[in-house]
């Protein structure tokens, strides 16, 4: 049976549905059960300082743990105490009941963009300067500690920024911005990303994998082998039918704007837009292959 925390979340929701459709044995964890969800649940809060209750590993062999705080405006306290305390004690208290396997949602983001490999320890690369990408660090380097104290395999998967039909967070904005200024952003910033189909797959795939005795933890930096700028992004969030290229000055002005109405610091946005994320080749993954581009999912979601 697979334990999954943030089953509520945008990768969480998506993985029960999988696990629903295939009929495979999982239990989630939360502070509620996800809508629709007819199976096992068990309460967790990852803000509680109590340790998990043993109930929740029961027949339990791999923990799939996407819970977290993962908006960018938080403060780093909160962070630590979310993505980094919590997460340690979930794993510790599933060691302790024997679980064998723990697998951990990361986040591309921890890896410095000049980084050679996207795949290496944590503790290869220095502390990112980001309160999330910190704490995703941070979290890497506890639980590869902890899994060795309770000679538990360990599986850190780091997912590029994630996409679908169903967008979330910066990319969901930038289309509602596509839908009334349907004009090309300028060719700035650069990054990776990687659809929620496959990065499903792919965890699925390893979760139930049979793990047996000590095994080192393993590294999956994931993308869809694409590089994307503004340009690209908007072009696809728009279905290709841009006007044409908005300037920068007007996408600065236009990002101020966002800036004010969220309630987020003064250049925020353009700081987003513009910033230069890891880029490289998608290192090989046994017995998986990203099957999607942005460009490709959104032209079979116009042609339904």
């Amino acid at each position: 049976m697979l334990l999954l925390t943030g089953a509520t979340g945008y990768l969480g929701r998506a993985l029960c549905a999988v696990l629903r459709t295939r009929g495979l044995k999982a239990r989630v964890a939360g502070r509620r059960a996800p809508e629709g969800w007819e199976h096992d649940w068990g309460f967790y809060d990852l803000d509680s300082p109590s340790m998990p209750s043993e109930t929740l590993f029961r027949d339990v062999s791999c923990v799939v743990h996407c819970g977290g705080l993962a908006h960018r405006l938080a403060a780093r306290a909160d962070y630590e105490r979310a993505n980094v305390q919590a997460t340690s004690q979930l794993a510790d208290a599933a060691g302790r009941m024997g679980v064998p396997h723990f697998l951990f949602i990361s986040s591309l983001n921890m890896v410095p963009a000049a980084a050679h490999l996207a795949d290496s320890e944590a503790s290869l690369y220095p502390e990112p300067n980001d309160g999330y990408a910190a704490s995703k660090w941070q979290s890497e380097i506890a639980l590869k500690a902890v899994c060795q104290r309770h000679e538990q395999a360990l599986t850190i998967v780091r997912p590029a920024l994630i996409y679908d039909k169903e967008l979330t967070a910066n990319l969901a904005r930038l289309s509602q911005l596509m839908r009334w200024w349907p004009a090309s952003l300028p060719a700035v910033g650069n990054r990776c990303l990687i659809s929620r189909p496959d990065l499903v797959e792919l965890i699925v795939d390893r979760a139930l994998r049979s793990v047996r005795g000590t095994t080192p933890s393993t590294v999956l930096a994931v993308t869809d082998g694409q590089e994307y700028d503004a340009a690209r992004i908007s072009a696809a969030l728009s279905h290709g039918s841009c006007w044409g290229m908005t300037p920068e000055w007007l996408c600065r002005w236009g990002g101020l704007a966002l800036d004010w109405r969220g309630a987020s610091e003064s250049g925020a946005t353009w700081r987003t837009l513009t910033e230069h994320y890891w880029m490289g080749a998608q290192p090989s993954i046994s017995g998986w292959q990203p099957k999607w581009t942005l460009e490709s999912l959104f032209l079979a979601e116009s042609s339904l």
